[in-house]
């Protein structure tokens, strides 16, 4: 027996007794022992046979139940740029490296510039919530740091919050350099991590990065964004967005939520501003083409969507609620007319995420896939460099923005 299966042999029946429950988006529940995993499907061995299910068509992979953290446990909290949000027991650095001891028992390294939010002594929920309300503000340009100063009349000490620029760890681990403007000069410094209450970092997920495939709940109420997933002989090996990769063991792992719950269909939302210089018979269409009928590309019809002139700006209000955003963008099989370029431009809080230019000729069909965490204001502008704009239509089918 070839060594690989040995192993998954091993693997299967260590897991005997911990089954998985898989369903799917239709209802149905299909239980048995995790026999494969991939990007693409799910395989669950159910009565000595395997049953494979399209990721596409699964709600949510349950293993065991997510456990509670006990009360007495400290720990850190840390939030990396692709929304993972992981419990660790210290906040380490060397240099631009960061550690990150998992209750776990894993440890996860990642480069420091995709964490983006640390808080010390997290098993308290105060001062979750007093750090979140002193950092409520998402429109902030600098880094913050809460740190801990003598304070006569609390033996603990207060927390002061500096604004100013993170740089690397110090060498020992133990520190991290800040530099505080102070009027026309810039005062940088190495402060003591166990005096850090903590951090938050101006920092965004690159638009580019992977799409997540899934959550992955663990036992120790860990949430990890999934961008990659494999079968090991322990269990299962998943990467992050930011690049983060985690090994886990078949009994750590809690639920994959494969939903794409939450999420909002730009057809369903009410555009918080509307700029159009056309007649009303090409004002923008929700669900259909621009000319009043089921929007198609390449001969697939798609039922949700919008269906756009070239002198269209519609920019939508996020609050900061979503993660990505998704359409598939292509020219519609009905546009006729004068065949010229039309060009789409997508802005997250000012900053371009998109921008292609499509023609009739070149019927190409582009799946966009962009984080727009913490975004605020999303703008889709369709537009065209020539005077002419008869013909210029495009859809944005499916368009939609997930949590």
């Amino acid at each position: 027996m070839p060594v690989c299966r040995a192993f998954l042999v091993l693997f299967l029946v260590a897991a005997a007794g911990r089954g998985a429950e898989l369903r799917t988006l239709k209802g149905e529940a299909i239980k048995g022992d995790l026999a494969g995993i991939s990007d693409k499907e799910v395989v669950i061995r159910q009565d000595g046979k395997e049953v494979k299910t399209p990721v596409k068509e699964i709600l949510q992979v349950d293993f065991d139940p997510v456990g509670k953290l006990p009360p007495d446990v400290k720990y850190c909290e840390v939030e990396l740029t692709d929304g993972t949000v992981l419990h660790c027991k210290k906040f380490a650095l060397a240099g631009k490296q960061a550690e990150l001891p998992l209750l776990s028992g894993q440890t996860v390294k990642v480069p420091l510039a995709v964490v983006s939010h640390v808080v010390n002594d997290a098993q308290d929920e105060k001062n979750r919530k007093e750090w979140a309300a002193r950092t409520a503000n998402k429109k902030r340009t600098r880094d913050l740091m809460g740190l801990v100063v003598q304070d006569g009349d609390n033996p603990q000490g207060t927390v002061k919050v500096l604004s100013g620029t993170f740089g690397e760890g110090g060498k020992d681990g133990t520190s991290i350099r800040f530099a505080l403007r102070l009027g026309d000069r810039t005062i940088a410094r190495d402060y003591p991590l166990e005096r850090v209450h903590a951090m938050v970092f101006v920092r965004t997920l690159d638009p580019n990065a992977p799409p997540v495939l899934c959550k992955l709940y663990d036992t120790y109420q860990d949430l990890v964004m999934v961008s990659g997933v494999k079968m090991t002989p322990a269990g299962l090996t998943v990467t992050t967005p930011a690049g983060a990769t985690i090994d886990y063991a078949r009994e750590l792992v809690a639920r994959l939520d494969y939903s794409s719950g939450n999420q909002a269909f730009l057809s369903d939302l009410t555009p918080s501003k509307v700029v159009e210089q056309t007649p009303t018979e090409e004002h923008y269409r929700r669900d259909l083409n621009v000319n009043g009928r089921p929007m198609t590309l390449l001969g697939k019809t798609y039922p949700k969507g919008l269906g756009l002139h070239a002198t269209t700006e519609l920019e939508y209000d996020l609050n900061g609620e979503y993660r990505e955003f998704r359409a598939v963008v292509g020219i519609d099989d009905a546009v006729g007319g004068h065949d010229g370029p039309v060009q789409l431009t997508v802005e997250a809080d000012g900053k371009e995420i998109v921008s292609l230019t499509l023609t009739r000729k070149d019927r190409k069909v582009h799946e966009l896939v962009r984080t727009v965490k913490d975004v605020q204001k999303l703008k889709i502008v369709v537009s065209s460099p020539e005077l002419l704009d008869l013909g210029k239509h495009l859809d944005l089918a499916e368009a939609r923005v997930i949590k």
